[in-house]
């Protein structure tokens, strides 16, 4: 499933006590004067009061000019991204499936390579999660999701394999 259409899914969900178990959530940095060889970092993590993100998309300001910020996502122990921030990259969206917690932030780092005063803006999508046991129903309908079609599939294979045996005269070759 693709991840617009899993975050889609996870949106919908209505919770045990009725309302959504997640709604859209986002964070903005705009740093309207980015000095020179100046490097950033960026901590995305759950508010106080939350358990989990689910951080879905980053995506940077198509006004950046391309080739003057090196920039590294970092998540979970690995990097997700390192690079410069070229074209290609400021016109095109980071997606993932991250679970973001208190004790696994994510953490982006961007740094000015150039002689120059530069513009810089970063946007990051996710799904703020209240509790354990909200994850654990998200996870579940998930599961649930990804097994359905396996078991309609299954099941109407059998449904047309006994529908070919009735067929045949005998129900043998």
């Amino acid at each position: 499933m693709a991840i617009p259409r899993m975050i889609e899914f996870i949106e919908s969900l209505i919770g045990p006590g009725g309302g959504f178990i997640a709604e859209h959530g986002g964070s903005q940095v705009i740093i309207p004067v980015f000095p020179p060889h100046t490097r950033l970092s960026y901590q995305l993590s759950p508010h106080l009061r939350e358990y989990a993100l689910i951080a879905y998309e980053i995506m940077f300001s198509p006004v950046i000019v391309p080739d003057c910020f090196e920039g590294t996502i970092h998540h979970s122990g690995k990097n997700k991204y390192r690079g410069i921030l070229s074209s290609a990259m400021l016109n095109s969206r980071i997606e993932s499936y991250g679970v973001v917690t208190a004790s696994s932030p994510l953490t982006i780092t961007i740094e000015n390579i150039t002689g120059l005063n530069q513009y810089g803006e970063a946007i990051a999508h996710f799904l703020p999660i209240a509790t354990s046991e909200d994850y654990k129903f998200i996870l579940d309908a998930l599961d649930d999701l990804a097994n359905k079609g396996d078991r309609e599939f299954r099941s109407e294979a059998l449904k047309y394999m006994q529908f070919m045996q009735s067929q045949h005269p005998g129900g043998q070759n």
